[in-house]
């Protein structure tokens, strides 16, 4: 079916999927930190990790190495699963989110 597409139409569904992809990646990454540090709904805290997320790339991205470090870890020290699953993952993620907190709120006493 895909192969009856013209290559740009083709092209075009894949640069979309890829996209759609990398803003899902980055929500789900500030979903977690968000959702317990701020007392919004739901729906708020999807909307707030995007908006973070993609307004402090920097930190997105080391958040990402941080994140791919952490699995490197597991992946060759692999007794440390049972122990530090969880934990080193989410102190990954909410060390960095944090980061990204406190510079929002610099910001907003700055102004």
């Amino acid at each position: 079916m895909l192969k009856e597409f013209p290559q740009w139409t083709f092209q075009l569904l894949l640069g979309i999927t890829f996209g759609l992809g990398a803003l899902y990646a980055v929500m789900l990454l500030y979903f977690f930190p968000v959702y317990v540090h701020f007392d919004i709904s739901l729906w708020q805290s999807f909307k707030y990790a995007l908006l973070i997320g993609l307004s402090h790339l920097p930190i997105t991205i080391m958040m990402i190495i941080g994140s791919i470090a952490v699995f490197s870890l597991y992946w060759f020290v692999s007794g440390l699963i049972p122990l530090l699953c969880v934990s080193l993952f989410c102190l990954n993620l909410m060390w960095f989110g944090y980061r990204s907190f406190k510079n929002i709120e610099y910001a907003q006493q700055k102004a």
